[in-house]
C-alpha cells in the first residue's frame, strides 16, 4: 500500500468504490465542503465500520469499533469531560503509563500533545470515526434532563409535565405558579438552570404564551 494514500484511492484499490461513485462523492464535497468519508456513509456506498478501517489502514494505525464499547468510570475520568467534547477523543484502555486514546485525527499532534499535558500519560492513538466519537460522547455525557426527577414533581402533586413523547415540549407554568409554594418555583428555576448548565446553553429565553411559558436553550 501507498505511504498516505488517499481515501478514495484505497477505496478504488479495494475494489469497494465504482469510479463513478468516487466522482460522485467528489463533487458532492466541492458542494458542501464535508469530509469524504462522511459524504461517503451519507451516500450509503460505504459503512461506518469500512471507514473506520480505512482510516486506519490509511494512516497505519489500528482502528476501532465505538459500537459496543462501554469504559469504567475510572478509565472515563482520566480525560476531563471539556477535553473530550473539546477534541473529540475517548479514553480505550490504560496500562501503565500509556493512555490508549480514540480520535479521528490520530496525526494531530496538538491533540496528542494536549493530552499528555491533561493526563499525565504517554498517548498511543487508535482511529475511528468522527460520528461514532460523537454518539458515543452523547450517549455518555449529554443525557437529556429528567425535569420530573428534578423537580420532584410527584411528591408535589401540583405540576404537570406533558412528556415529549405526546409531541409537547412545554411546562403548564403559569397554572403551577399560581398554586405553588415558593419552594416549588424555587426547584423549577434550579431545573431550568442545571439543565442549561449540563447542555452548556449559552442562553435561556422563557416565551410566555397563553397559558403557557415554553422555555428555549440556544447551544
Amino acid at each position: 500500500m501507498k505511504n498516505n494514500q488517499k481515501i478514495g484511492e484505497l477505496l478504488l484499490d479495494l475494489n469497494v468504490l465504482t469510479k463513478e461513485g468516487l466522482e460522485r462523492a467528489l463533487e458532492e464535497q466541492k458542494r458542501t465542503g464535508d469530509r469524504l468519508g462522511a459524504i461517503l456513509i451519507r451516500m450509503n456506498l460505504i459503512s461506518e465500520e469500512d471507514l473506520d478501517y480505512l482510516l486506519g489502514r490509511q494512516l497505519n494505525i489500528p482502528s476501532i469499533n465505538l459500537e459496543n464499547y462501554s469504559p469504567t468510570s475510572e478509565l472515563l475520568a482520566t480525560i476531563p469531560e471539556k477535553i473530550i467534547k473539546k477534541y473529540l477523543v475517548f479514553p480505550i484502555s490504560l496500562k501503565d503509563k500509556t493512555l490508549t486514546v480514540a480520535t479521528a485525527n490520530p496525526k494531530d499532534l496538538t491533540i496528542l500533545d494536549d493530552l499528555v499535558y491533561v493526563t499525565g500519560y504517554k498517548i498511543v492513538p487508535v482511529v475511528t470515526s468522527i460520528s461514532s466519537l460523537r454518539r458515543k460522547i452523547q450517549d455518555l455525557f449529554e443525557k437529556p434532563a429528567d425535569w420530573e426527577k428534578m423537580l420532584k414533581v410527584k411528591e408535589a402533586g401540583d405540576l404537570e409535565i406533558i412528556n415529549s413523547d405526546r409531541g409537547v415540549k412545554e411546562e403548564d407554568l403559569e397554572m403551577a405558579l399560581q398554586s405553588a409554594e415558593e419552594t416549588l418555583v424555587v426547584r423549577l428555576v434550579n431545573a431550568i438552570i442545571l439543565a442549561a448548565l449540563e447542555k452548556e446553553a449559552s442562553h435561556v429565553h422563557i416565551e410566555p404564551k397563553e397559558n403557557s411559558f415554553e422555555v428555549y436553550m440556544r447551544m
